[in-house]
């Protein structure tokens, strides 16, 4: 009867060693997972912009690295972590895109807001943004900075704006966007 229990008990031990052992690894799988999803959108709202093939310095490090011997690991060919203007968190999610008069020209509707989870700093100023600001950016729960100031964005502001219960920053002046009174007042009155 020892025996037996002995075996029940080194089983379960062995049974538990091997998922604690596989616990990092699917930690590391869905960090590298989540890093890809975000390279690959960051790539395609870079894909869009007017001036996308330009020598634009400050995108030259947006590169997904081709697949070679040496790096089989997803989180190695495609890191935004370690691309200019782009900060991340401990686990590999972004969470700063700070992109600066840098002459970016384009849109935001190619930027896959949903693929950002842990986004909290969206700094976009000083560029030729144009078109409206798209309702999906309410999907960035975590945001507390946002400046898409001196750009050539027009039309209304989203109400989802009102979703982003962190915001603390909110820079919007020099486009063409209605409702920026209110809206300041919105931000002022419920944010303060």
């Amino acid at each position: 009867m020892k025996s037996s229990t002995y075996y029940c008990s080194l089983a379960s031990f062995f049974f538990c060693l091997y998922h604690l052992i596989s616990l990092p690894n699917l930690a590391f799988a869905s960090s590298a997972s989540n890093s890809l999803t975000e390279a690959q959108a960051l790539l395609k709202w870079k894909a869009s912009f007017v001036n996308h093939t330009s020598h634009n310095p400050q995108l030259n490090s947006w590169v997904y690295l081709p697949n070679t011997k040496n790096s089989n690991n997803p989180k190695i060919k495609a890191n935004p972590c370690i691309w200019t203007g782009i900060s991340c968190n401990a686990d590999g999610s972004v969470t700063n895109i700070t992109i600066v008069n840098s002459s970016l020209q384009g849109t935001l509707h190619e930027f896959s807001f949903l693929s950002f989870p842990n986004l909290q700093y969206l700094n976009l100023s000083l560029n030729k943004l144009f078109d409206i600001i798209p309702p999906q950016i309410g999907s960035l729960s975590k945001l507390s900075h946002l400046d898409l100031s001196s750009n050539q964005l027009y039309g209304r502001i989203p109400p989802e704006i009102g979703h982003l219960r962190n915001l603390t920053i909110l820079y919007l002046y020099r486009n063409n966007l209605s409702d920026c009174t209110y809206y300041a007042y919105y931000y002022v009155t419920n944010h303060m």
